[in-house]
């Protein structure tokens, strides 16, 4: 197709942006670290898994970039005199192999990283999580069977090889439904927290830019979007897609990063919700009667220990 970018340019490209996106990823990264390093609550539970899991990503980015470049590196100057579109086509050559593995470990990090918050936001409900748990177990499968297919392609197969576009819209989607699934259940928690602070101070003020701004960040939506376009790219047989689908991994691994750093922050609207679901303004009977504020510890009403909320560093 004509003004279309060929297979080189979309790997020049995605190379670019992916180390745009992992300079911003590194600074964020080490906010992260001091943040950790400085927070007098660093070794409860959550934080570690959280924590391990995030350095975990971060080195599977680090990988993937060296890795981006390396293949660039081979593609533009080592292979001469072939070009670079005969080798970036040849989609079973190592370099590629490994990069679309860390590509598919990283996204089941990822997505096991948020099913783990979403399994503590709810309390340890274990039921909630089963639905996104399914969807990773076949994302498992499907990665595995893509990589396996690259493998078996003949030099000079594409990424639209028949063999593959049967496995790689299935492969996006099933990460996609994962996302969906979660961001609707942490929606939905926001949503039933914000009524819980309306319910305990009557004249909160809650702005809905705040609201917007805290559910779209929470609910995960850079990485939903990023997937949609490739979908696109890729149903299209546009090889701009590989400009999307290097970046991806930066982006997979910001998601996480930046979520613990907005709530160790004190930013999240779920932290504001569970303080005032923790300590409740009571009026007792009489107009002149002070204000009695009822706290976690000193509450005498019908809530169990079961459904008290969960402290926010465990989010």
């Amino acid at each position: 197709m004509t003004g279309q970018l060929n297979v080189a340019q979309g790997h020049l490209f995605g190379t670019v942006f992916e180390a745009g996106l992992y300079g911003i990823y590194l600074v964020l990264f080490i906010a992260c670290l001091y943040i950790f390093r400085t927070s007098s609550r660093r070794y409860t539970r959550s934080n570690k898994i959280i924590m391990g899991t995030i350095w975990l990503m971060f080195c599977i980015s680090t990988a993937h970039l060296g890795g981006t470049i390396q293949s660039l590196e081979a593609g533009f100057f080592d292979v001469r005199p072939a070009t670079p579109e005969s080798y970036f086509n040849d989609k079973s050559a190592w370099l590629n192999l490994m990069n679309k593995s860390l590509y598919g470990v990283n996204i089941i990090v990822g997505d096991s990283l948020l099913i783990y918050r979403l399994h503590v936001m709810y309390h340890s409900n274990h039921w909630i999580i089963i639905p996104p748990i399914m969807t990773v177990l076949a994302t498992i499968v499907t990665w595995g069977l893509l990589v396996w297919e690259f493998s078996r392609l003949a030099p000079g197969e594409t990424a639209f090889a028949e063999s593959v576009k049967k496995l790689a819209p299935a492969a996006f989607s099933l990460s996609l439904a994962t996302n969906l699934i979660i961001t609707a259940l942490i929606v939905h928690r926001i949503w039933q927290a914000e009524r819980r602070l309306r319910k305990a101070i009557q004249e909160a003020d809650v702005s809905f830019y705040r609201a917007l701004l805290a559910n779209t960040i929470e609910s995960c939506i850079l990485y939903p979007i990023a997937l949609v376009i490739t979908l696109g790219l890729y149903g299209t047989g546009n090889n701009a897609q590989d400009v999307v689908t290097g970046p991806m991994t930066q982006i997979i691994s910001i998601t996480p990063t930046l979520l613990w750093m907005q709530v160790r922050l004190g930013f999240s609207r779920y932290d504001a919700a569970i303080s005032a679901e923790a300590n409740t303004l009571i009026r007792p009977p009489g107009n002149n009667a002070a204000i009695v504020l009822v706290t976690r510890e000193t509450r005498t009403d019908t809530c169990s220990a079961r459904s008290k909320p969960k402290d926010p560093e465990e989010i």
